[in-house]
This record gives structure tokens, sequence and C-alpha cells, in this order.
């Protein structure tokens, strides 16, 4: 076979492995016989093709944490007016948002980020409900709810246990203390 017909054969193999379109062990069967046994050598340069550095992951931790901590900065212990720290709230909530998507749209570890993100968006609601409510502590129960409501779902959709588990007990504390 010419072996630019059975470069393309191939091509095509490791694109059915990586949409799904047929199971991994005829993916294997059809690449040991168009690469005749040397196909580990070939998976491993495309996989180094497509995945980023493991340094781009830890710049975007890095750079997610800066603005989370800059964001509990600026909030908690500064007097700058209530504007311009929502503001800056709302820049690094957008940054979380972005993060996250990338992550999950990378399929890696985007569990930190999502997090991160849910802890931002409870402050940022918490802050501007108190602000508008002027503390009514019934708009700032309902915002909690909302949030706890959010992680629910969110852990939910995403399966992730300590994030559904976080939704219900923030609900049930919520609970507890209205009965109590």
């Amino acid at each position: 076979m010419n072996t630019e017909k059975r470069a393309i054969i191939i091509n095509e193999i490791y694109q059915w492995r990586s949409n799904k379109l047929l199971p991994e062990t005829y993916c294997d069967f059809l690449l040991a016989l168009y690469t005749e046994g040397n196909q580990k050598d070939k998976e491993s340069q495309s996989h180094k093709k497509r995945n980023l550095p493991i340094s781009t992951y830890w710049v975007l931790y890095g750079l997610l944490f800066s603005f989370f901590s800059l964001m509990l900065l600026i909030v908690y212990f500064t007097e700058l007016p209530f504007v311009l720290q929502m503001t800056i709230v709302g820049f690094s909530l957008l940054f979380s948002i972005a993060v996250t998507a990338y992550f999950i749209g990378k399929r890696a570890f985007f569990q930190v980020p999502l997090t991160v993100l849910l802890i931002q968006l409870l402050i940022l609601s918490l802050n501007l409900t108190e602000f508008y409510t002027y503390g009514d502590t019934r708009w700032i129960g309902g915002m909690i709810v909302a949030n706890c409501l959010l992680w629910i779902f969110i852990g939910a959709v995403y399966r992730l246990l300590y994030l559904f588990i976080s939704g219900i007990s923030g609900f049930l504390i919520f609970v507890a203390s209205i009965i109590f």
C-alpha cells in the first residue's frame, strides 16, 4: 500500500479513537494492522502535539489564585468605593469563568477552578444583596439558598460529590438556623 494512503488511514483511525467512533480494541487492532505494530511511537507523538505543557496549567492556576486573593483583599480589607470593588470582583469572576471553561474544554482537572468560581460567585452575590437590600436578612438568606441550589445542581450535573454534599449541607444548615 502507498505510504501516503497508509498515513491517511492511520490518521483517520486516530480520529475515530479520539472521537470514540469505534471501540478502543478495534482501533488498536486497525492501528497494529496498518502500522505493522509501530503505533505506540506515533500515538505518543500525536498526544504530545495535542496536549498543552503542564506549565500552562500551573500558570493558569497561579493566575486564578492571584485574582482570587486580590478579590478577597479588596473586598474585605480596603476602603475602596463599592462600585470599584464590585468591578474588580466582576473581572475576577469573568477570569474564573474563562479558566473554568478552558479546563472543562480541555477535559483537564477543572474541579479547583470551578470551586474558586463558585466561591467568588457566592461572595459577589452576597455583597451585592447586602448592599442593595441594606442588610435585609431575608434577601441574604434567599441568596444563600440560591447559591446552595446552584451547587447541588452543578454537583449533580458534573457528578461532583463534594459539591453536591456542600450544597445540601449549606441548605440544611440554613434551614436549621431558621427553625432553631
